[in-house]
């Protein structure tokens, strides 16, 4: 489903979780992006000091950027948000190479193997962790795993 998604389709899938990233790489986004554009940080955050924005206050500026499909930011926020989670990506990478030797040419997924790797990476991560991951690598899960995966990270949040 998301071989070749485009930012907004991303977003689309991730907006109700923008929180959840930014709570993620709060720290990444405040010393290495605030700190390092200072005309960014003033532009959208006045003269607030960076280690003092909440993720409350960082979610409206950070959602409307993805949203338009600024591509520093969507590149800023996947870089880190994968850095912190390395072991999601691992765990993917080992799956989904027993599938294919080439697993960025795969066009979409097995419905019963994706089913089973969607299952597995919730029990392991949480549905949130697993949703956020496949999002942002796009992995080729037909759209009824993403769909699912959705539901189950909304229960999740509550």
């Amino acid at each position: 489903m998301l071989k070749n998604s485009t930012h907004a389709k991303q977003y689309e899938l991730l907006k109700e979780f923008i929180p959840d990233i930014i709570r993620s790489i709060r720290r990444d986004l405040r010393q290495d992006h605030l700190k390092q554009d200072q005309e960014f940080l003033k532009g959208h955050f006045g003269s607030k000091n960076p280690n003092k924005l909440k993720t409350e206050d960082m979610v409206p500026v950070y959602s409307q950027l993805l949203k338009e499909g600024n591509e520093k930011v969507w590149e800023f926020f996947t870089d880190r948000w994968l850095l912190k989670h390395n072991d999601v990506y691992e765990f993917f990478e080992a799956k989904l190479s027993t599938v294919a030797e080439d697993f960025t040419k795969l066009e979409e997924l097995d419905l019963e193997f994706s089913k089973e790797l969607a299952n597995e990476s919730v029990k392991l991560f949480g549905a949130v962790d697993t949703l956020i991951f496949s999002v942002l690598n796009s992995v080729v899960f037909p759209e009824s795993i993403y769909m699912g995966l959705i539901e189950a990270a909304n229960k999740e949040k509550q």
